[in-house]
Parts: C-alpha cells; sequence; structure tokens
C-alpha cells in the first residue's frame, strides 16, 4: 500500500492515498450524537452455528461500547449478556440479522466499566459468523 501512496503522490494525485490515513471510526448513538471510537477486536470471527458463544474478556481493559458486526454469511443476533467485574450484567436484546459488515452498537452501563465476559446468543440455523469490538 505504501509503493501505491509513493506513486500517487509522484504522479500528483493525494486522492488515492487518502484511505490509508487513520481516522477514528464515528457510531451515532440513541441520542443521535456523534462519538469518536477507536475500535478493538475482542473477538474475530465467531461461529453463529450454536445457540450461545462465550468470549472472556478479563483483564483486556475497560470499554463504554461493544460493537457487534456481521462477518460471512447473515448471522441472528438476539441478545448479548454483558457480565461486568463489580457490577450487574446488562441483557440486550438485539433481533437482528446482520449482513457482511452491518453492524450493532450496544452503550454500556458505567462510564468505562471492566467487562470480564461477553455472551452472544444466536439463531444456529441461519449460521453465518460474526466478530465483536470494543470502544
Amino acid at each position: 500500500m505504501k509503493r501505491v501512496c509513493l506513486l500517487a503522490t509522484l504522479i500528483g494525485g493525494l486522492g488515492a492515498c487518502a484511505a490509508t490515513v487513520s481516522e477514528p471510526a464515528y457510531v451515532v448513538s440513541p441520542g443521535h450524537e456523534r462519538v469518536s471510537t477507536r475500535w478493538v477486536m475482542l473477538a474475530d470471527h465467531y461461529s453463529a452455528e450454536t445457540n450461545a458463544q462465550q468470549i472472556m474478556l478479563r483483564g483486556r481493559g475497560e470499554f463504554r461500547q461493544l460493537r457487534i458486526e456481521g462477518e460471512r454469511g447473515a448471522p441472528v443476533i438476539k441478545q448479548v449478556t454483558i457480565d461486568y467485574e463489580n457490577m450487574s450484567p446488562q441483557i440486550v436484546h438485539v433481533n437482528a440479522q446482520l449482513a457482511q459488515g452491518q453492524g450493532q452498537t450496544i452503550r454500556l452501563h458505567g462510564n468505562g466499566a471492566d467487562v470480564k465476559r461477553v455472551i452472544v446468543y444466536t439463531e444456529p440455523q441461519y449460521g453465518g459468523m460474526y466478530s465483536v469490538f470494543g470502544g
């Protein structure tokens, strides 16, 4: 990619390199304010072919949001349970089928709460794969 940018710069077009600049991702929250977030991969290409998948996060940091994103197929995400270190679990009913690249963002309880585990409940007959990000 660096060679392409160098070549584009020499030719005189910087527009081709714009996609290589690392910019913060933006999410629209329920209140419609724009929130800047840098996402961290927590679970990569998890299979939705069983009823539930556990993602252990103990010691991986504090997050304000989680994002579940379709990776392959169109997995159906029924519910997400977030277990915190020092708080009651948060249960979120998602009930969404996620095509590749589509996602759902979940605002976490507390401000920068320490998450120890995430359980994603799916509909196995739809299959597919998803990834989970923290931000």
